[in-house]
């Protein structure tokens, strides 16, 4: 093709040729995406790529004389091939109930021997995240664009509008690929920009771009209006907020943000972000935890709303519970990303409708959780874990830590296991001085990166405040002074503790020790911030104690494994039984989790136990078969055999391990995000198709329960029909011209 910013892969021929999902566990791909991530996180606030967009209504056409209006919604999408393929392919095409299956919602593609026709929307919007983990050019030709190409040179449909909204997988790019992926070109669709160019990049087959900007407002028939507002981190930059500020408010509205109002039972409150940026708006906020009635307050009897976003990956209904109902909340998240599950609940706004259901959801993560080499092919999780595995074993037989390990696990007196370079000798004292010379400098340099930190932060105020009144000269020499004890901090107490131990040594125990307290430290914190999800105190402590209990096991069991073989054949044999009750447990695990009958309580408990039990069969099996426990290597063979051996052992138990964990934490309403990373779940898809009418508007979710390489072969059906509109209807309005 000449231009690789041009390349659209091929359609697969098999089912094995579409890219999976990407790897959420260290992944190449993430690993890749990290420093538009990192860009994005710290100066997302400074950058702001819509300051210089130009927004434009744009008008859905109406065929003269039609009673009615379609239109799809699907969001998160470039992440399986499949998965994306089987949405695009659904999203193309006119829909019918089956003649023979009306009853239980299953739908044909082949219109002419259905019954009930829903006919492909007259514009497709995109709610957010069009590709991951970074939806930059690349990978929307690759994960989002190829897809739509595939199915759209099997079905052939004529042309029709694509807008769209940037989540924050769009925003990693600084939304440079949704640019070019849904802004109008410059000189028309299909045009080359000048005289034997090419033509606009990221073209979507079947579709032609209108919008100008990263936010619209679309003019519905009939009075209707559908807002997409950018609402990264529920903030609108100055021009979008004029835009929609200055507009009139219709009383029939939809409204897609990048983020749901309600989500997993959780409404926000009167002082959340969402609900300020909606009051900002002058909007009604009938989410808001405070007004939620069985009335929906804040809307009057003439108006209607609904509110619609992607980002959480299932579909889920909240607050109309009167069908129809003046107002709706709506996740519809399953256009191709893998898959949140459904158990979370992390509030009391109980979901009119979920897909899936929260047993089919446990069913379908816990069998990837709970998979070996599901978990361990995840990525570069097991890389990474062979890597601290063999950290963590290197330093227990380090010199400076090796008399201190033994003394703690009582084995003083014990020669044999314990020699040095002289020869075989009993231990008569801890050896504190390298160690603890070692960990002093690392408190050091860690106070050092905190005191730098807190000079650049001293920086930043005073740049700000100097705009406003004179720096004083203590203010001055306060943010140099602390420099200065940043750089010379670590060098003092090196001064002052004494290098007796060699330079190498030192070296090692500083990074060894930088390495397993940030991996224990880490996965405590990550169970405390990300695993809580912001619930109380009782609830961040439990998820805390059960971090702590997998940091230990993360760390602790692939060296215990090494240490307590005396050979090479024996620990191929203890790794062999602990393969069988890894296995074992695994199942007892899966089956527990995917049960049906029981309560969430007692589904934990369980899980919670389980996990408990298998910790400490690992563990005493292991001693069962290490009588003579402290094996440390003697000769330069049987210190790399066993070097290798931790590092193997690592990669092999610590991702099953974290599987574990996932599974346990999700079970507590914890870890949803990252239990649905880990799992990358690609069936359950899902879009809606809406009708709008004068007085209504009718939202069919249309959802395949698994996706198919070919689109001929999917099995779309109706999970649920729900209808938005006023208690009183309002006199019918001219669509607009």
């Amino acid at each position: 093709m000449g231009d690789d910013r041009y390349y659209i892969p091929e359609r697969p021929t098999s089912a094995r040729g579409f890219e999976p999902p990407v790897s959420w566990l260290l992944g190449p791909q993430l690993v890749a995406a990290l420093k538009g991530i990192a860009l994005h996180a710290l100066y997302r606030r400074k950058l702001d790529p819509r300051d210089w967009m130009r927004p434009a209504d744009w008008t859905a056409p109406l065929p003269a004389g039609a009673g009615e209006l379609w239109f799809d919604y699907l969001a998160d999408t470039g992440d399986g091939q499949m998965a994306t393929y089987s949405m695009a392919y659904l999203c193309l095409s006119d829909l019918a109930f089956s003649a023979e299956g009306q009853d239980e919602g299953a739908l044909t593609t082949k219109v002419a021997e259905g019954v009930g026709k829903l006919p492909r929307g007259a514009f497709l919007f995109v709610g957010g995240d069009t590709a991951y983990h970074v939806a930059d050019y690349a990978t929307l030709a690759s994960q989002f664009q190829g897809p739509f190409k595939w199915a759209h040179d099997e079905l052939r449909p004529d042309v029709r509008a694509v807008l769209g909204i940037p989540g924050n997988h769009d925003y990693y790019d600084q939304l440079h690929g949704f640019n070019r992926q849904f802004r109008r070109p410059v000189r028309g669709e299909g045009q080359p920009h000048r005289p034997g160019g090419k033509p606009p990049h990221l073209g979507l087959p079947g579709f032609e771009r209108v919008q100008e900007a990263s936010y619209v407002a679309i003019r519905l028939p009939w009075g209707w209006e559908m807002w997409g507002l950018d609402t990264e981190d529920w903030q609108l930059d100055a021009r979008q907020e004029s835009y929609f500020a200055t507009r009139p408010r219709p009383k029939k509205l939809i409204v897609a943000t990048p983020s749901p109002t309600t989500v997993f039972g959780q409404a926000p409150g009167p002082d959340a972000a969402s609900t300020r940026m909606f009051a900002a708006l002058g909007l009604a906020t009938p989410f808001v935890r405070s007004t939620i009635t069985s009335t929906t307050s804040g809307l009057a009897d003439d108006e209607c709303r609904l509110d619609i976003s992607g980002d959480v990956h299932h579909y889920a209904r909240y607050h109309s519970a009167e069908q129809p109902g003046p107002y709706a909340s709506v996740v519809s998240g399953l256009g191709g990303a893998f898959h949140h599950p459904t158990t979370t609940m992390l509030g009391d706004v109980q979901p009119q409708a979920l897909y899936p259901t929260p047993a089919d959801s446990r069913a379908a993560v816990g069998r990837a959780l709970f998979s070996p080499p599901a978990m361990i092919f995840n990525g570069y999780v097991a890389l990474c874990s062979a890597l601290l595995s063999l950290v963590m074993y290197a330093t227990s037989v380090h010199p400076s830590t090796r008399s201190l390990l033994a003394r703690a696990l009582g084995v003083t007196g014990r020669p044999s296991l314990l020699p040095d370079n002289n020869g075989p000798r009993a231990i008569t004292r801890i050896e504190w001085s390298p160690l603890w010379q070692s960990l002093t400098i690392l408190g050091g340099l860690i106070a050092s990166v905190l005191l730098l930190r807190l000079a650049l932060r001293w920086f930043g105020y005073q740049l700000a405040r100097s705009r406003y009144r004179r720096i004083a000269l203590w203010e001055r020499l306060g943010k140099w002074g602390l420099v200065l004890l940043a750089g010379g901090l670590t060098p003092v107490i090196i001064w002052a503790v004494g290098m007796n131990a060699p330079i190498g040594s030192v070296v090692f125990d500083v990074f060894a020790a930088a390495l397993i307290l940030g991996a224990l430290g880490g996965i405590i914190w990550l169970a405390l911030t990300l695993g809580r999800a912001g619930r109380g105190g009782a609830v961040g402590l439990g998820l805390g104690l059960l971090g702590l209990y997998h940091a230990l096991l993360q760390l602790g069991l692939p060296t215990l494994i090494v240490w307590g073989s005396r050979s090479a054949w024996r620990l191929g044999v203890l790794v062999g039984g602990l393969a069988v009750l890894v296995g074992l447990f695994a199942l007892l695990g899966w089956r527990w989790m995917a049960r049906r009958a029981g309560g969430t309580r007692a589904r934990a408990a369980g899980l919670i136990i389980l996990w408990l039990a298998l910790g400490a069969a690992l563990i005493a099996f292991t001693l069962a078969l290490a009588p003579d426990f402290v094996v440390l290597p003697t000769t330069p063979t049987d210190k790399l055999w066993r070097h290798v051996a931790a590092a193997l052992v690592g990669a092999l138990l610590c991702p099953v391990l974290a599987g574990w964990y996932f599974a346990v934490t999700l079970s507590c309403h914890g870890h949803n995000n990252e239990a649905g990373g880990a799992a990358r779940v690609q069936a359950y898809r899902q879009f809606i198709r809406f009708k709008l009418t004068p007085d209504e508007l009718v939202g069919h979710v249309i959802a395949v329960d698994r996706p198919q390489p070919d689109g001929k072969l999917l099995r779309p059906r109706l999970v649920e029909r729900f209808t938005v509109r006023p208690r009183r209807s309002t006199p019918t309005e001219a669509p607009p011209p």
